[in-house]
């Protein structure tokens, strides 16, 4: 008996043992020295559009499924290299010593050669982000890194190369094309590079492309874009400091068999005419992850802002002096008339510099001690724009020669020979560069809005390259630094002042999409020369370097044509700011009253439904094509806007399916009804699926409503006379 008992405790204790081993087995990370039952198991990042494989060993991607259309891809994958002066450090030769799981994050712990590193996976929506944090014992001198080189089985029928389509050729994307859709593919950051072909793709990126330059003639080649390669980084790792790359993304889209396609006249300022063709699924998809990239930002006002640009308004653009101050102050009293409720100065700096001005005392001196000092005559008049109850929109440019007491700040060119120009990729010149803004911002009240224009960062050859040994950088190629360093100046200014809102001109335009994080809106591609022309720019924001909307700068043309056209391209861009562009003139205190009746009922009209303006899908195809229409689908849910605009001089008939290729995601029956022109009316009750006619005159827009239908079936309104164009094709 006392022997059974003896046995019964030792079963006891062994078996306490056990669970206690088993209870600390499975509390400790995963790693590549678990069990064999658990090295061979895939880690699998997965939602009901993807589904990605990851091996547990080597932190490489095995396998690729699309559940959108249910094609599998097998991968052998090599998922980083950093390449330095000192040799390459490719992940396939470090170990993986720990794993650490959540349902959407994986990180693989790694080291080898002297070098450690943690290899990120993030699920989100319909796509995977993958970085690296990455150290060495020893310092390394960056010149690229190499996200990912991956062969695929079966090969993909083909893999697109995306970029902007702009004379800047910056990268935005790969598709990986299917029969059925697809995967996209690329680095969130401009200076990229994509090799491959259908069955492999090998993505990197380093510094400013070399090749930057115009055609011969000088003439920029508008078949084919600037000629460019990859630079190296030129960046300087300390031993033991942490290294973040950019991030790379794969995700995944259904093909829809509509087309987007260019179909561009003429000769456009900065759009390439080169044909390209993309699949409606693939332009929505990426529309998507570029929302991710780039979202919304806090709100720094109150529904749709209506502000006055005194430079495209054609007001006096010099340094505010004494004599000039009533000239001012009059254009601020016409556009408060007119119901704007910010106003821009034309003159940089609020009145202290001209527009691409480069020297000057001011500049030269202006903020030694940190601040913002105003003239009287400058404050004179941003004291009337706060006395009219309007926000201040103020700009300044980063190419003009600050700090001339500072000459070790300034770039230093080819040969040793010193520039007037501050060097962005030294830290202690952008730090006080942004502080002197925070400080303007804190010091002038008024101030709700900062624009930056003119030259910035890297466009030309002359702003590439910086000698200086005593910058904090290597001397060559700056254009990675200057880049880092100017973001992350943006990002500290918008969370130190989230009250004022961010925007670019110029100074940014050769970064593409991947810039504009920070800023609230950006300038298109160029100065637009109306309401036509506004939309077409608008079209490439979206649906080539797939801009948000809410990013999009909205341009308010009203003597051009009529002003209703005007306003009309403007609130279909999305965007909660509009530009007025132009000093309206009126005949008569009647004609007078009328436009501001106008301006107040769709500016209340814009407010109230701008979540909805926001979603915005493309209709018909690209504006200014050969004899076409153009618009714009606005729709959440069961109900939202229709804006169809005609260019051309003839009558035309649109013809737009109610389902879900405009957004529609519910509800089964429709009433239909004309807001613009406002002496519209019903178009009648449609079903789900059904194609709705609609009627826009030579000139014109036609702005109609969709909302669900409750009541007695509306009959219906059919246009007829007129070649009838579709939506999608």
């Amino acid at each position: 008996m006392q022997k059974r008992v003896v046995a019964l405790v030792l079963s006891l204790l062994v078996v306490l043992g056990c669970l206690l081993l088993w209870r600390a087995f499975i509390r400790r990370p995963v790693s590549s020295a678990d069990t064999p039952s658990g090295r061979g198991v895939p880690i699998h990042l997965e939602n009901a559009n993807l589904a990605v494989a990851i091996d547990r060993n080597g932190g490489q991607i095995v396998e690729l499924h699309n559940r959108l259309t249910d094609e599998r891809h097998t991968v052998v994958s090599h998922e980083f290299a950093v390449v330095s002066r000192s040799g390459t450090t490719p992940s396939d030769e470090m170990t993986v010593t720990r794993v650490a799981e959540t349902e959407n994050h994986v990180v693989f712990h790694m080291e080898g050669g002297g070098c450690r590193a943690e290899l990120h996976y993030e699920l989100g929506t319909a796509w995977v982000e993958k970085w690296v944090t990455f150290t060495s014992d020893e310092p390394l001198h960056l010149e690229r890194v190499v996200m990912g080189r991956r062969e695929f089985q079966p090969a993909f029928n083909e893999i697109h190369f995306h970029t902007d389509n702009t004379i800047y050729d910056v990268p935005v994307n790969c598709f990986l094309r299917t029969d059925g859709g697809g995967w996209y593919a690329g680095i969130a950051w401009p200076f990229t590079e994509a090799q491959g072909g259908p069955d492999g793709l090998t993505l990197a990126y380093g510094g400013w492309r070399l090749l930057y330059k115009k055609a011969k003639d000088g003439a920029i080649d508008t078949k084919d874009p600037y000629k460019a390669e990859l630079a190296d980084i030129n960046v300087m790792l300390p031993a033991g400091a942490a290294f973040v790359t950019e991030k790379e993304f794969l995700g995944v889209y259904e093909a829809t068999g509509y087309r987007r396609e260019k179909e561009v006249l003429g000769t456009p300022r900065t759009i390439i005419t080169a044909p390209e063709v993309l699949d409606w699924g693939e332009v929505w998809a990426m529309q998507a992850y570029m929302q991710h990239v780039l979202p919304l930002l806090p709100a720094t006002h109150e529904g749709f802002w209506y502000y006055f640009n005194e430079w495209w308004a054609g007001g006096p653009k010099g340094v505010i002096t004494e004599e000039q101050v009533q000239a001012h102050m009059s254009v601020v009293d016409r556009a408060k008339e007119l119901g704007a409720e910010a106003f821009g100065l034309a003159p940089f700096w609020l009145g202290m510099s001209r527009y691409n001005e480069q020297d000057s005392p001011f500049l030269h001196t202006v903020g030694q001690d940190g601040k913002l000092k105003l003239s009287p005559a400058a404050q004179a008049v941003v004291n009337h724009i706060e006395s009219r109850g309007m926000s201040c929109f103020a700009s300044s440019e980063g190419s003009s020669h600050y700090r001339e007491d500072r000459p070790d700040w300034k770039r230093v060119g080819p040969g040793g020979k010193p520039t007037g120009q501050l060097c962005w990729a030294h830290p202690e010149a952008t730090q006080w560069f942004f502080a002197l803004h925070s400080a303007a911002m804190a010091d002038h009240a008024p101030v709700r809005f900062w624009i930056w224009d003119g030259g910035w960062l890297p466009r030309r050859p002359a702003s590439w390259e910086c000698m200086a040994t005593n910058h904090g950088h290597p001397p060559g190629n700056i254009a990675y630094q200057s880049y880092t360093n100017v973001l992350e100046g943006l990002h500290a200014l918008r969370q130190e002042h989230p009250h004022v809102g961010l925007g670019f001109c110029w100074a940014a335009k050769a970064g593409g999409p991947w810039v504009l994080r920070d800023v609230d809106i950006t300038e298109n591609f160029h100065e637009n020369r109306g309401p036509d022309d506004l939309r077409f720019q608008h079209w490439y924001m979206l649906n080539s370097s797939f801009v948000p909307p809410y990013k999009h700068m909205s341009q308010i043309w009203i003597p051009s044509r009529d002003y209703g056209y005007g306003w009309m391209s403007a609130l279909a861009s999305g965007s909660d700011i509009g530009f007025i562009v132009e000093l309206p003139a009126f005949n008569t205190g009647e004609k007078k009253q009328a436009y501001l009746d106008f301006t107040t009922r769709w500016r209340d009209w814009a407010s109230k439904n701008i979540e909805r303006l926001r979603a915005k899908r493309s209709l018909f195809g690209q504006p200014l094509r050969e004899g076409g229409i153009d618009g714009s689908a606005h729709i959440i849910g069961d109900r939202g806007f229709l804006f169809v605009f005609n260019p051309t001089r003839n009558r035309h008939i649109g013809s737009i399916p109610l389902n879900e290729l405009i957004g529609l995601t519910s509800g089964k029956r429709f009433d239909t009804r004309v807001l613009y022109p406002e002496t519209g009316g019903l178009l009648g009750t449609y079903h789900y699926g059904d194609k709705l006619l609609v009627e826009v005159k030579a000139g014109a827009c036609t702005l109609i409503e969709v909302l669900p239908s409750e009541g007695t079936a509306l009959p219906k309104v059919v246009p007829t006379g007129a070649d009838i164009q579709p939506a999608f094709k």
